[in-house]
């Protein structure tokens, strides 16, 4: 897994329950992006997490075989002679999410860029309703945060939407 933010963490953890080996999370920040209670039961089923290391090479033949991942110094720069090779037939990603606002922009809703919450948004008034009357938004397309904040969000926006 690339990424130990929640959903890197979780996700490992599902595949692991899966019955998938999940053999690393990788960090190239020099902290776990996510909460540490989630990165503690990956680490006390055996799963190292690796900051300051990312992938700098994937290996294969018609199929994934390896990753190459090579250790990052404090300016993000690849360290020489840190390479390591993990056999692997799957990796997955899970590094920099932006809101889905595809659909609202094609429906020509206003949208407002707003980098703290990932990306492009669209605006929204104190109900919830967007500038097309009878179109309400919550959850990661309002900005990315944390799953329980959509749920709460999305309950919100439900009793607006049903005061119309």
């Amino acid at each position: 897994m690339v990424g130990s933010g929640n959903i890197g963490l979780i996700v490992s953890y599902q595949l692991i329950q899966a019955g998938v080996k999940v053999k690393a999370v990788l960090e190239a920040s020099s902290h776990i992006g996510g909460y540490l209670v989630h990165a503690a039961k990956l680490v006390r089923l055996g799963v190292p997490i690796l900051t300051r290391t990312t992938v700098k090479r994937a290996n294969g033949n018609k199929r994934l075989e390896s990753i190459e991942t090579i250790k990052l110094d404090d300016s993000w720069k690849e360290i020489p002679n840190t390479e390591t090779k993990i056999d692997c037939d799957a990796l997955c990603i899970s590094v920099g999410l932006t809101p889905l606002h595809q659909l609202l922009s094609m429906a020509n809703i206003d949208m407002v860029y707003i980098n703290e919450l990932g990306g492009l948004v669209p605006k929204k008034n104190e109900n919830y309703e967007t500038s097309m009357s009878g179109v309400f938004v919550c959850g990661d397309v309002t900005g990315i945060e944390e799953a329980s904040s959509a749920m709460i969000e999305g309950k919100i926006a439900g009793l607006m939407a049903s005061k119309t």
